[in-house]
């Protein structure tokens, strides 16, 4: 994405936002295959005959943050996660891993055509927003005491509010006509910023 900086640092932002964005797709795409194993024990169901030995059992173990890390290298970060798999972590994780990839596609695009690309991306913001409500009391809010995803939601949606009103400014600017192939404005860009920088810090 192009905000106007000369052409030298547009480069530079991009050839280093796009590796880490990439590198936050592939990393959070890699958690899928482990959710869709076996529900994990809960404490009402867990067997110490079957946990507390030299090699438990998969399920044992709970879902925890980077949960990748534990089933590939037996890497523990500490942190449980309450919500349910299929409702929750899933769906959620995929839609993050969607945006990414608009993201990356946005940043080698650039601002030209924007307007077409937004379309997409604002509903499943949105949607992925809302889908953390239902999950909100766990990670970070547990640990920090604070209703931090709440306030997340709270901002994203407000980036989405943003980018809806720019590309109505833009369609009455065009005479009603949708924008083909030209620079998307500020608010429109503003949107995809704010909303790229807070998926990226979202739970």
């Amino acid at each position: 994405i192009s905000s106007g900086l000369p052409a030298a640092m547009n480069e530079c932002a991009r050839w280093v936002s796009v590796p880490i964005l990439v590198f936050f797709a592939l990393w959070n795409l890699s958690k899928l295959p482990f959710y869709w194993e076996n529900q994990p024990m809960t404490s009402v169901t867990y067997n110490a005959t079957e946990c507390e030995v030299p090699n438990p059992l998969k399920h044992c173990s709970g879902v925890m943050t980077q949960y990748n890390l534990f089933r590939a290298f037996g890497i523990e970060s500490g942190y449980k996660l309450k919500s349910d798999k299929d409702l929750f972590l899933i769906p959620h994780t995929a839609m993050g891993v969607a945006l990414e990839v608009l993201l990356v596609l946005a940043l080698f695009a650039g601002r030209t055509g924007l307007y077409v690309r937004t379309r997409f991306m604002l509903p499943l913001a949105a949607v992925f927003a809302l889908h953390i409500l239902p999950a909100a009391s766990g990670i970070p809010d547990s640990l920090a005491g604070a209703p931090l995803n709440e306030i997340l939601v709270v901002l994203i949606l407000a980036f989405c509010i943003l980018g809806w009103y720019g590309m109505c400014q833009e369609f009455k600017a065009s005479g009603n006509l949708v924008p083909q192939g030209e620079r998307s404005g500020r608010l429109i860009f503003a949107a995809w910023i704010g909303i790229g920088v807070l998926i990226n810090i979202a739970p």
